[in-house]
């Protein structure tokens, strides 16, 4: 049975936050900067983030699988935080209390209508320090129940990196709270800043890939769908073969040239040898055709022959 491939994006006040913000346009808002942003702006920006919002959680209230308390705070948190930031935008506190209150009003309506939502106002992290100690637990509680399928996901490095980095910013917190003798954040008595490495202990990643051998080369090109990886395997090893083989061409140019090189000594020895012969042979020839050696030579074979 193939496993589920987790990214931290499944993680679930992660993708809850996310869709939220999605749905909210949240980086145009964040995008808004005092007294430059127009009235007109931000009455568009609410009204678009209202109807949107609303749907989204009137279906997902349908939603069984869900935590409501954990959504429940989590949205409200964002809300909260949001009409912070619009506050701020400063166009005069008439205008800022009216945007705040007609949030307000459209997130009380919104509970009482829908009372699938499960949700009340004051239920929220109150602080920041316990929304991300409330989603880190909610999270590690998640990653404990897919265990399995998170460790042998290629995204196992980035959940792991996510959590942990959480992890340590609640170890400073908790540090922080230690030695100022402050009231230790805590959720519930389960989840406690007091209780990091119980919440969540670590996680060991076995998801990596063995690099392939020359000789799973073939195998790697027929299971691989195109991943970065195989494709950077398979270029380390044709590199490899295309090095190996411009090698073998040096080397067997190598030992040809070498016996070349003999072959033209034997030739060159013989030619040397033959010169001197062939040299005398012309001289002689020259001399007994065009000078008058050639005739005495010639008068002095043929009195021998008539002796």
């Amino acid at each position: 049975m193939m496993s589920e491939d987790i990214s931290e994006n499944d993680l679930p006040s992660v993708k809850f936050e996310n869709e939220l913000k999605t749905l909210m346009n949240y980086t145009t808002l964040e995008g808004y900067v005092k007294k430059q942003t127009t009235i007109q702006d931000i009455d568009k920006w609410i009204q678009s983030f209202q109807s949107k919002v609303e749907q989204y959680l009137k279906d997902s209230s349908r939603d069984t699988s869900l935590d409501y308390d954990k959504r429940c705070k989590h949205f409200n948190y964002l809300i909260n935080i949001t009409i912070s930031k619009i506050t701020s935008l400063s166009h005069g506190i008439v205008k800022t209390n009216e945007w705040s209150h007609k949030i307000k009003d459209w997130r009380s309506k919104l509970y009482t209508s829908n009372p699938n939502l499960m949700c009340k106002e004051i239920n929220t992290y109150t602080k920041n320090n316990k929304k991300i100690l409330g989603t880190f637990c909610e999270d590690s509680d998640y990653i404990k129940k897919k265990i399995s399928d998170i460790q042998r996901s290629k995204q196992c490095q980035n959940i792991l990196k996510n959590i942990s980095t959480r992890k340590e910013l609640l170890t400073t917190i908790f540090e922080d709270e230690k030695g100022k003798a402050r009231k230790y954040t805590e959720i519930n008595e389960a989840c406690s800043i007091k209780n990091l490495n119980t919440i969540f202990p670590s996680i060991t990643c076995s998801s990596s890939i063995e690099p392939a051998s020359e000789t799973d080369a073939h195998t790697a090109s027929d299971n691989d769908v195109d991943t970065g990886e195989s494709s950077d395997r398979l270029r380390t090893q044709s590199s490899a073969s295309s090095r190996d083989l411009s090698n073998f061409r040096r080397e067997s140019f190598t030992v040809t040239g070498e016996s070349e090189s003999s072959s033209d000594s034997s030739s060159d020895a013989i030619g040397l040898v033959s010169l001197p012969i062939f040299g005398v042979l012309a001289l002689s020839f020259v001399l007994y055709r065009y000078t008058p050696l050639g005739s005495k030579f010639h008068a002095s074979f043929r009195n021998n022959e008539n002796t």
